[in-house]
């Protein structure tokens, strides 16, 4: 009787392979999904990372004279040596720290960077001592009376087609010094995402305090729209003073 039993509730061999292979089909169907749902995850993250970054500007800014780390003096707490220095990137948002509170906030979980342990710049103990603690790049010449400037976004921008493995401007070696792109120039500069981070999107805060997610086309539309409007070579009007600094 037991013998009988135990022989209707064994799995047949046949019955066996239909399972596991209707086991393997839904593992890949829903291998896609889940790295859709992951990358989608980790873009919220890095929008809320630059929210962060977006009020720790404004908030430095409010006690020193509402202007941000660069058009302030060194010797004040600021960063203006490092005006037209990219390979400095870094030390902007060092300058912030106190804002931040953690240096994970300045590193994308869809980047390749890791975050440091402490926002020092020297000493025995300094960690964050080059572009490769950050995942953003800094506007230059961001100013809160020109909201459309960009104020920090992603790295992974280029001027042309990357390969898979590049960040396009940014460097991949502390031993190479960042990018300083400037979108004034005449003709404009052409911006894309590359694949990394969030696969040919990006993510950009303004210095109104709002984060854009765009495609290519978009960072393209908005770099015409950004920054204050100077006359450029003759009646020709376009962005000006508003220099990207791509660590």
């Amino acid at each position: 009787m037991n013998r009988k039993i135990s022989q209707r509730l064994a799995f047949t061999l046949t019955e066996l392979l239909v399972v596991l292979a209707v086991v393997a089909l839904l593992i890949v169907m829903l291998r896609p999904a889940q790295a859709m749902t992951r990358a989608g995850a980790m873009r919220i993250y890095c929008v809320n990372n630059l929210k962060r970054i977006s009020l720790a500007f404004r908030t430095w800014a409010s006690n020193h004279q509402d202007r941000y780390p660069l058009k302030v003096a060194n010797t004040f707490g600021g960063a203006a040596s490092y005006y037209n220095a990219a390979n400095m990137t870094y030390y902007t948002y060092s300058v912030l720290s106190n804002e931040l509170n953690t240096p994970k906030v300045v590193v994308c979980p869809a980047d390749a960077r890791t975050a440091r342990t402490n926002f020092m710049t020297t000493g025995a103990l300094a960690d964050f001592v080059n572009n490769l603690a950050i995942s953003y790049f800094v506007g230059r010449d961001a100013d809160e009376t020109q909201p459309q400037m960009f104020l920090a976004g992603d790295r992974n921008i280029g001027n042309g087609p990357a390969s898979p493995q590049q960040y396009g401007y940014s460097p991949n070696s502390p031993s190479v010094a960042g990018m300083m792109v400037s979108l004034g120039t005449n003709p404009p500069v052409v911006l894309q995402w590359t694949d990394k981070m969030h696969q040919k999107n990006g993510n950009i805060v303004l210095a109104d305090g709002s984060v854009q997610q765009l495609t290519s086309a978009k960072l393209r539309e908005l770099c015409q729209q950004t920054g204050d409007r100077s006359p450029n070579a003759g009646t020709t009007l376009s962005p000006g003073g508003n220099v990207l600094l791509i660590p």
